[in-house]
């Protein structure tokens, strides 16, 4: 039986506008609200899926993911997203990550994972993103 951690983007996000500090990450050119999840991804790896938030089913092949840490360390990884939705960014430290998860035309994710030896080993990190406003 495989058990994923999934944030249900709707009932925990904050959006904001465009002019939102997004440090070090990028933004993407029609990205005019960020959609700042409340709960973190606690992982053994940093792996998962990106799908348009009302239809997991439909996955977006061209959304870009982020991560910066661990903690106040500012070193960035980053991975596209396949045709199959999924990415996989390897060899990732414990610690505790921000992320943020562009994709054109769509609200931009924001959150926090957190890798652990210690999270059970089905977890993923599988965002929804909404079209863009």
């Amino acid at each position: 039986m495989v058990t994923r951690c999934v944030v249900v983007i709707a009932a925990t996000v904050l959006a904001f506008a465009a002019t939102q500090d997004v440090g070090d990450f990028a933004r993407a050119r029609s990205e005019y609200a960020i959609d700042e999840l409340s709960r973190p991804f606690v992982v053994r790896s940093v792996s998962g899926g990106v799908s348009l938030d009302a239809d997991p089913e439909a996955v977006l092949p061209t959304a870009f993911i982020e991560i910066q840490g661990p903690g106040k360390d500012r070193r960035m990884r980053r991975a596209t997203v396949d045709q199959d939705g999924r990415f996989r960014i390897r060899r990732v430290p414990q610690g505790q990550y921000k992320f943020k998860v562009s994709n054109d035309g769509f609200q931009g994710v924001m959150g926090t994972i957190v890798v652990s030896k210690s999270a059970p080993k089905n977890n993923e990190v599988l965002i929804g993103m909404r079209p863009g406003t």
